[in-house]
């Protein structure tokens, strides 16, 4: 069996999406702190690689450094108002083209994440389920700059999005998410720009009142 080496800007890059996913996924929390020795250990690498990644998402604004290692980089009220301001700017007008766009197999391929959102058995498998349920959506878009800019800024909610997670938060996500859900179906470009409106409207609410908690 051939195996092809593994090159150091790709290692990198793994380590940087692996930590992201963990971030927006919630299993890095504000104020806890990791050293980059630990991270070395888990990910089985070198100490390089890790710190490559780690200064990559400090440049994103994801994670901040300091001598003992690296934390989620808490977000302040004023920085939280600003990504929502810039998310409603941005979010509905991707899902807009997005839904012109979409081939008609896309229709099947959200229902099936959209059924696996429905049936998650925790909010860390809910929120995962919630992104991959926009990013489908956005996918089909066919704007790539603007895709990422959008990605960075879930970096920076995502744990808050876990932390805010309840079986009644979920239930109302769950009726909006349907509602997105009919839009793109029916190729509804105002109405799915109106109810990501209203999911946003929704997350708002919920993350303001914690993202000043100290931790």
């Amino acid at each position: 069996m051939e195996i092809n080496k593994i090159e150091k800007d790709s290692l990198r890059e793994i380590i940087h999406n692996d930590l992201r996913k963990k971030i927006v996924k919630g299993e890095i929390l504000p104020g806890k702190l990791f050293t980059t020795r630990y991270l070395s250990d888990q990910f089985g690498v070198s100490i390089i690689p890790v710190r490559e990644a780690l200064m990559q998402l400090q440049k994103e604004g994801i994670v901040k450094l300091n001598k003992k290692g690296f934390q989620f980089n808490a977000l302040t009220m004023e920085e939280f108002k600003e990504i929502y301001y810039i998310r409603f700017l941005l979010e509905p007008e991707i899902s807009k083209k997005a839904c012109k766009a979409r081939p008609d197999f896309a229709v099947e391929e959200l229902e099936k994440i959209f059924s696996e959102m429905r049936e998650a058995a925790n909010s860390r498998e809910y929120n995962e389920k919630n992104q991959e349920f926009h990013f489908y959506i956005y996918s089909y878009a066919n704007s790539p700059i603007l895709l990422n800019i959008i990605n960075t800024l879930w970096a920076r909610i995502g744990p808050y999005l876990y932390m805010a997670s309840s079986k009644e938060n979920m239930k109302k996500g769950m009726e909006l998410h349907n509602d997105i859900f009919n839009a793109f179906k029916l190729k509804n470009d105002l109405e799915i720009m109106t109810n990501i409106k209203r999911d946003l409207e929704l997350s708002f609410s919920l993350l303001e009142k914690i993202i000043e908690k100290p931790f």
